[in-house]
């Protein structure tokens, strides 16, 4: 029930940073706001790929719960790629 809560807040969050970015940048309809995706997607797969191993090597220890590592792909992966597009939004 812990887990659903945090998903359903995260998802909010998610689509509110989504809304301020397309209205920062206006869509993908010009080549600044591509680049901004871009951009947001590389650094968040770079995150989320050391994020995964750490886990991995977390769970095999017996150190951290799997279902830890689910919420934490699932706040990089989504909220923390918007977050960076928001930002990039604002600052490039």
């Amino acid at each position: 029930m812990d887990v659903l809560l945090v998903i359903i807040a995260l998802t909010i969050v998610y689509f509110v940073l989504l809304y301020s970015s397309l209205k920062n940048t206006g869509g993908l309809k010009d080549e600044r706001a591509r680049r901004i995706n871009q951009i947001a997607a590389e650094k968040t797969l770079i995150f989320l790929q050391a994020l995964l191993l750490a886990g991995l090597m977390g769970t095999e220890a017996g150190v951290v719960d799997p279902k830890s590592i689910v919420v934490m792909t699932y706040i990089v992966a989504i909220v923390g790629y918007v977050f960076l597009r928001y930002h990039y939004s604002r600052v490039m």
